[in-house]
């Protein structure tokens, strides 16, 4: 992902530099970041899984997998590799269901990192009368307090997904260990690779849309511009330096093609024609009160096509 960012970024953000300790957000998108209007508004429910994965710099990464490295092998080692993927991936998955409802979005493993800290507590809280499992569960418990104290000098942690993970492992972790013969936990096991490649899957569908996103919001303010010099025009600025320095402009920009897509092309073009002819037309004349209602028709057509590509190009700027 890092690679990514660092080759597309310079050509797709003129004046933003690479930052390893900060991808942009046109590449987390791309990947599939978990966006709280995306999943409730648009059904967009891998979104809830792919997060899991990513993290949003190399610092991140490198602590969660720290704790990753001190924690997996204890929960693979109590529940064996099916139970322990399964529960990794249902307890993140957790974290930011219950991120959802106060509009927490980002990416990141420590919400499954405390769900596989509750599931393995609750795994060694039953054999705590053993030396060996005691000795565990006072050092989880330990780690436990040090991550919560941790996080709160932390700017912008996301203790939702925390408390998510941490007790949805501690619900699974229990049912993990009383019930782990059981055939859905095998079921589990088998299907949840499959699943987790499948949410990445549908993600890459959805990234040539998402990285067409920030061509169809500059096209929006480009439409909004045209449109603002037109009605000034209309208002009585017809003969003024301003107003055809505005909209020269805004034909300027029309003028020039996008990379958003047919759809936007087509509208781009619809939009520069009716605005030279809105320029073209003699001022208070019948022409003009023609080719202003074909450039606010054309303009409200746009508009309607927009807000029903919402889920797939953004909210319009």
């Amino acid at each position: 992902m890092l690679a990514l960012d660092a080759g597309t970024r310079p050509a797709a953000m003129e004046g933003e530099s690479f930052d390893v300790f900060a991808p942009s957000l046109p590449t987390l998108r791309a990947f599939g970041v978990l966006e709280t209007e995306e999943v409730l508004d648009c059904g967009k429910v891998w979104l809830l899984v792919t997060p899991i994965f990513l993290h949003l710099g190399l610092v991140h990464l490198l602590f969660n997998g720290f704790s990753l490295l001190q924690l997996g092998p204890l929960a693979e080692e109590a529940f064996g590799p099916g139970r322990f993927l399964t529960l990794y991936v249902a307890t993140g998955v957790a974290g930011n269901l219950l991120s959802l409802p106060w509009g927490w979005g980002g990416a990141g493993a420590s919400g499954a990192i405390f769900g596989l800290m509750g599931a393995v507590l609750v795994y060694v809280r039953r054999r705590r009368s053993s030396i060996g499992p005691a000795l565990v569960y006072r050092m989880l418990t330990r780690w436990l307090l040090y991550a919560v104290l941790l996080t709160l000098f932390v700017p912008r942690v996301n203790h939702f997904a925390h408390a998510g993970g941490f007790l949805s492992g501690c619900a699974l972790g229990y049912l993990a260990d009383r019930h782990g013969r059981s055939r859905i936990w095998r079921v589990a096991g088998r299907a949840v690779l499959p699943a987790v490649i499948a949410c990445f899957v549908a993600t890459a569908i959805e990234a040539p849309r998402i990285s067409r996103r920030r061509d169809v919001g500059f096209f929006d303010g480009a439409v909004r511009a045209g449109l603002r010099a037109a009605e000034e025009a209309r208002r009585g600025r017809a003969d003024a330096v301003e107003a055809r320095v505005d909209l020269r402009d805004a034909l300027r920009t029309l003028d020039r093609p996008t990379n958003a897509g047919p759809e936007v092309e087509g509208f781009r073009r619809r939009l520069a024609e009716s605005l030279r002819s809105f320029e073209a037309a003699p001022a208070g004349g019948p022409d003009r009160d023609r080719a202003w209602q074909d450039l606010l028709g054309t303009c409200q057509a746009y508009l309607r096509w927009r807000d029903a590509n919402e889920c797939a190009y953004g909210p319009r700027g």
